[in-house]
């Protein structure tokens, strides 16, 4: 899933699926016996473990290789 930070507008950007996604997260965890997270916390966790080697981890979007279902491509046409 993607997250983006818009740092001209200071917006943190999350796709629609978000907080279904989460919740899904969070019935996991529950079945597992861990404690649920906030998404917000989530996304903090999310990003200081992206941030905690940028080397690796830094990427500009166009080195980001997208693999799509064959359902995409046709739903773009």
């Amino acid at each position: 899933m993607k997250i983006t930070i818009d740092t001209d507008k200071k917006y943190i950007i999350v796709p629609d699926k978000f907080f279904a996604k989460i919740e899904e997260l969070n019935a996991f965890r529950k079945e597992n016996g861990v404690p649920e997270v906030k998404p917000m916390d989530y996304i903090r966790e999310c990003f200081e473990k992206a941030m905690a080697n940028t080397d690796t981890n830094l990427k500009r979007q166009s080195d980001v290789v997208v693999k799509r279902n064959k359902s995409d491509k046709n739903e773009s046409k």
